[in-house]
């Protein structure tokens, strides 16, 4: 009987090992196996409000293709480099998003400006090729970088819950903004204290569009935004 009981606890650890290992390997990002959308999402879930002050979206247009400019296995040590780097640059949680698109959480709050200025200075300094490899378009590559970019909380009033995801798309639509633009540009979004909780349900963008049009939503940029640029 102790020998039955053994074997079935063994087992059940052994079970227990390989869906935690199941589960940080589903938080990844495939290509540079760092922390992905999966991990960023539940980081927004499972720590509360205050410890995150600031989030960003960056689309860094030089590392959008950099899988094919420079091979799977090239391009996976490039961006690990480039992201340790950016992550203490910015002192903050980096996430990989999809190819060029990385989530920043903070723990302490930021303007999008500071993080544009930071993020620019360094591409200005930095190259994402081994220049004895050859490489697709190493030449000219476009350094444009986009932010879209919130402050936590959302709303004045804590006891109003906004889901992760909620807090996700709203940066999101404020990086769709951003990216209307020829030019590298920050977009970061401010509610007004008086602004309703249902500016954030469903549809999401059209309750955003709406909120934008009343200003209840403040959008702050170092471009023009006009309301031809929000997302549709």
């Amino acid at each position: 009987m102790t020998m039955v009981l053994l074997i079935a606890l063994s087992r059940s650890q052994k079970i227990i090992k390989s869906q935690r290992r199941y589960k940080k390997l589903y938080s990844l990002d495939p290509m540079t196996e760092l922390n992905g959308l999966r991990a960023c999402i539940q980081r927004l879930k499972h720590t509360p409000n205050v410890d995150i002050k600031s989030f960003a979206l960056i689309k860094i247009d030089a590392l959008t293709h950099i899988d094919v400019n420079l091979g799977m296995s090239e391009s996976m040590q490039v961006l690990r480099t480039k992201i340790s780097e950016l992550s203490q640059l910015l002192d903050a949680d980096i996430y990989v998003i999809k190819p060029g698109q990385i989530a920043c959480c903070f723990n302490h709050t930021i303007e999008a400006s500071m993080i544009y200025q930071t993020v620019t200075d360094y591409l200005r300094q930095t190259t994402f090729s081994n220049p004895i490899i050859p490489s697709f378009h190493s030449h000219h590559q476009t350094h444009n970088i986009y932010i879209g970019h919130i402050h936590l909380p959302l709303l004045a009033n804590h006891d109003v819950y906004i889901s992760p995801e909620q807090h996700f798309e709203t940066t999101q639509f404020a990086l769709g903004t951003a990216m209307t633009q020829q030019q590298s540009t920050y977009v970061s979004l401010k509610t007004l204290n008086f602004a309703p909780a249902a500016i954030f349900s469903a549809p999401l963008y059209l309750n955003l569009t709406q909120a934008m049009k009343r200003g209840i939503i403040k959008a702050e940029s170092n471009q023009l935004i006009t309301e031809d640029d929000w997302p549709k």
